[in-house]
């Protein structure tokens, strides 16, 4: 998808296994997501979802297709109005390698957070839409990385 790109990464204390249950675990996502107040569906590639979105306040609700799913490392969705905008949502794993002086350290994954735009809105509103999204993008991979180590400790 071509347009305008938001990317974060975070490293997470844990193996690629211990997150994807986390993320598959749709039902969950308010629990940990600050930006999620609801995800209904199944996950499944081509299952349409129904994510709720903190926005101040109140709870905007949209519609999402999953468009890859590649259980354990990548889960993507895609949603929006055509023409206007649409966004394809990315969260993928990947694993981190120990270097030579941590071979025995915990295993560790790096979560790359990412969401292309596409369409005429993300083009006109660029410095907004960026500056509103970062910060919760962060709060998200925050959120995941204190779940993961929740669930460690469980």
């Amino acid at each position: 998808m071509s347009g305008r790109v938001v990317q974060t990464t975070a490293e997470l204390p844990c193996t690629e296994a211990v997150a994807w249950a986390v993320l598959a675990d749709l039902p969950a996502w308010p629990t940990w997501n600050p930006a999620v107040a609801s995800l209904d569906g199944e996950l499944a590639l081509g299952a349409r979802l129904r994510l709720g979105l903190r926005q101040g306040d109140r709870t905007v609700t949209v519609g999402v297709r999953i468009t890859r799913l590649e259980p354990g490392r990548v889960l993507a969705w895609v949603g929006g109005v055509p023409g206007l905008t649409t966004a394809e949502h990315t969260f993928a794993l990947e694993p981190v390698a120990p270097g030579p002086a941590d071979a025995a350290a915990a295993p560790r994954c790096r979560f790359v957070h990412t969401e292309a735009f596409s369409g005429v809105l993300p083009w006109l509103l660029w410095p907004w839409l960026r500056a509103r999204l970062l910060p919760r993008y962060e709060a998200t991979n925050a959120g995941l990385a204190a779940r993961v180590v929740d669930r460690d400790q469980a």
